[in-house]
């Protein structure tokens, strides 16, 4: 499963959800500052994947890190 980081008001986390939805892909999607808070998501994926997030969306597969939107289209696609 995709989980997608996302923050209000982003064009590419809304694109994300969409081409997720549009390729029949199941995903979570988690909100800033509803769901995770930024300095401890900052450190989680410090830790976990050895990267600094500087934008949103953040996409995770099944553990395994993917980037941004870019990424997932290229991932998807």
């Amino acid at each position: 499963m995709i989980t997608i980081y996302g923050k209000d008001n982003c064009t590419f986390c809304e694109q994300a959800k969409a081409l997720c939805k549009q390729k029949g892909v199941e995903f979570e999607y988690k909100l800033l500052g509803k769901d995770f808070q930024r300095e401890v998501f900052i450190a989680m994926m410090q830790e976990d994947f050895a990267v600094t997030p500087r934008s949103m969306p953040q996409i995770v597969s099944g553990g395994t890190y993917i980037g941004g939107f870019a990424e997932l289209k290229q991932h998807l696609c």
